[in-house]
Order: C-alpha cells, then sequence, then structure tokens
C-alpha cells in the first residue's frame, strides 16, 4: 500500500522516542525525507491525492504536499532553462 511504509517510520520514531531520542531524531528524518519523496514522486506520475495512510497525519501530509509543490517548481523552473530547452533533448547539468 503506498505511504504505508512512510508512516511506519514516523510511528517507530514516535515510540523510539522514550528508549533512544537520537535514534528516534534519525528515523523522523528518514520519514520526512520518505513522504518528500512520495509527494514528488506522485506528482511526476500525475497523482495528486495523498496517501490512504496519511489521512490522519498531518505531519506526513505536510511533507508529502511539499514534494508535491517542490516537484511543480522544478517543472517551471526546467521549462524556463535555456539550456534544458536547446534543442537537445537533454536536460543541462543543473537540472538533470
Amino acid at each position: 500500500m503506498r505511504g504505508l511504509e512512510t508512516k511506519e517510520l514516523l510511528a517507530r520514531s514516535r515510540i523510539m522516542q522514550h528508549s533512544d531520542p537520537t535514534g528516534a531524531t534519525y528515523l523522523r528524518s528518514d520519514a520526512m525525507i520518505a513522504a518528500l519523496s512520495d509527494g514528488w514522486r506522485d506528482a511526476a506520475s500525475e497523482v495528486y491525492e495523498p496517501p490512504q495512510p496519511f489521512a490522519d497525519e498531518t505531519l506526513l501530509l505536510h511533507w508529502w504536499d511539499c514534494g508535491q509543490r517542490r516537484y511543480a517548481a522544478s517543472q517551471a523552473d526546467r521549462s524556463d532553462c535555456v539550456h534544458c530547452n536547446d534543442g537537445s533533448g537533454w536536460p543541462c547539468c543543473y537540472h538533470g
């Protein structure tokens, strides 16, 4: 199921908070990166509904939405780049 592993990372970080705060911080960072990546990947696939497991997690929804917005911004930036649009079909070294 889409988004389930990401939600599991966040849940594990909350559980670990009591026994290993440092490890919990790393897991929370992993959950954030995974949710951002999920949003980016979904936007690239033209999927604009968040994963069902994110429905009751405002943090995951926020991070997923940030991934969606970052993808849209990168596409707008790429469409304005003269080097990406030089007719070669290849993106420039910055956007590629």
